[in-house]
């Protein structure tokens, strides 16, 4: 076991003078999405002190960094501490270990980005009580073994790190769980209570926007990965929304009977989701949605003209902005999120709130996710293609792993607007996310053509929004399209009909659940 003074040991001086010297010769290289470095990853005064000067220096516009813009940068920095570091009488060997940092040679920077980071890891296990020795021992003193570790080391990705440590935990936690029979039982244990159960109460999930995609669905179920492409201005961010207020909100804006009412999915108040959006500000943009959704008031109203409501309205908004408060729905944004991020901040929630949803805003292939992937490949070349494919095996195995309903948006492709496709096809990056998810879906606007075709239906309204179930498991009706209309402004959906896709009409139930 590592001594806590040996935490600081976990640190390749060498790798790190390596890093800083190219980020001093190329300050954008903090810019670029696949390389993430903060102060943390760096050990002791003068590397600290370097990384948060060249980071300053690249927001201020820095093309490269060299010792006399580092002086006057300290100089103006009114900390006279920091500029007698690396420039005072008594630090003349700090002032010619920087002269050394600037005129290393910069030869393979992502391998020397990698050893930082991999350290830097280590030491985040270690300070919170994590045993890794046997992934790296800094007491080693047997000669073949150090080698051995150093060439292992080396060939490990910051994933494989971080699955040693997870399948470590999971064996510890395995010799002390009972196992419930969900994982393991013979047949016909148990089979009638399930029997009684069932009689009693079907198993169906937590309602949708939709009663009839509740009802193809039969609801939303914790441990399923339910994968949604839309098309643009057809609510991605809004109905990803909607999905995680109808789960962790206790009262829900009926429009039909112009009130609150009590949400039967959520009548003890418990239920709590997480939600990870990649573009949008979470205070400005999202929660103004949020209260939208909760009180039926129109967000841009609500962001533009909040003056100007009126009474009813007034008191509406105040009742959502109490409602937002005591809903147990957790926001994060992250542009560049790569598998550890996403496990992390699911399994955090988990633990600290025991979410029962997570709504990823949205799936893509991002700078991260591809290094990640890369890392895991040893190297070599990915395509999209594999990587999305990778990620949404990850994403259901998430959804099994934590016990939550998974929810990945997506936006579709180009050739599926010019083309008119509405399958699996119509997914941007990958066809194999259909393999992958347990529920999947395109939503549209309708076509003219559509439209031709359904006119007869069209009694009770036409149709905006066409969702295009493409992949159902386990449910009784297959490729179905449900046809609604949707006000994006206050979230107000309503069912249309239901159709094949030959455009017949079906019969399906409104399913509307009481919990």
């Amino acid at each position: 076991m590592i001594k806590k003074g040996d935490v600081k040991k976990y640190y390749n001086s060498q790798a790190s003078i390596k890093v800083l010297s190219n980020i001093c010769k190329n300050p954008k290289l903090l810019d670029r999405g696949e390389y993430k470095l903060d102060k943390e990853d760096f050990v002791g005064k003068t590397h600290q002190l370097l990384f948060t000067v060249c980071y300053n220096l690249n927001n201020q516009g820095a093309n490269k960094i060299n010792l006399s813009d580092i002086e006057a940068y300290l100089s103006l920095a009114d900390n006279s501490t920091a500029y007698n570091l690396f420039f005072g009488e008594k630090n003349q060997e700090n002032l010619e270990w920087l002269n050394y940092v600037l005129s290393e040679d910069c030869d393979n920077y992502d391998y020397y980005y990698s050893v930082v980071k991999k350290f830097g890891l280590l030491r985040e296990y270690l300070y919170s009580g994590v045993d890794i020795t046997d992934i790296y021992d800094v007491n080693q003193v047997d000669i073949v073994l150090v080698e051995k570790q150093q060439e292992r080391f080396d060939n490990l990705s910051i994933t494989d790190m971080i699955n040693l440590v997870d399948k470590k935990v999971y064996n510890v936690k395995s010799l002390f769980t009972i196992n419930n029979s969900e994982d393991a039982r013979k047949s016909g244990d148990d089979v009638d209570e399930l029997i009684q159960r069932l009689q009693e109460a079907p198993l169906v999930g937590w309602n949708t926007e939709s009663q009839y995609l509740t009802s193809i669905i039969s609801g939303v179920k914790k441990g399923e990965f339910y994968f949604e492409a839309r098309d643009s201005a057809t609510g991605k961010t809004r109905m990803g929304l909607k999905r995680a207020i109808m789960y962790s909100a206790t009262e829900l804006w009926d429009f039909k009977e112009k009130r609150f009412i009590k949400n039967p999915c959520n009548k003890d108040g418990n239920n709590s989701a997480l939600f990870i959006n990649t573009e949008m500000k979470l205070l400005d943009e999202i929660e103004p949605i949020i209260l939208a959704e909760l009180s039926g008031i129109p967000s841009g109203r609500i962001k533009r003209k909040i003056k100007e409501l009126d009474k009813d309205e007034q008191e509406r908004l105040n009742h959502a902005i109490q409602l937002s408060k005591d809903m147990k729905l957790y926001l994060e944004k992250e542009s560049d999120y790569d598998i550890a991020y996403l496990r992390d901040r699911v399994s955090y929630h988990k633990r600290e709130h025991n979410i029962g949803m997570v709504v990823l805003d949205y799936i893509e292939d991002t700078p991260s996710l591809m290094v990640e992937y890369k890392s895991l490949m040893k190297g070599a070349n990915v395509s999209s293609h594999q990587m999305l494919s990778n990620l949404s095996k990850v994403l259901k195995d998430i959804a099994v792993e934590f016990d939550v309903a998974m929810f990945a948006m997506s936006q579709v492709n180009g050739e599926a607007r010019s083309m008119g496709v509405r399958d699996a096809n119509a997914i941007a990056g990958s066809k194999a996310i259909q393999n992958k998810c347990d529920y999947g879906m395109t939503v549209f606007r309708p076509t003219q053509a559509e439209l031709k075709k359904i006119e007869p239906l069209c009694k009770f309204g036409t149709p905006d929004t066409c969702i295009s179930i493409f992949k159902a498991r386990d449910s009784d009706y297959g490729q179905v399209k449900i046809w609604l209309k949707v006000n994006l402004g206050n979230g107000s959906v309503q069912d249309l009909f239901v159709t094949n896709w030959s455009y017949e009409k079906l019969k399906v139930p409104k399913t509307w659940v009481e919990f």
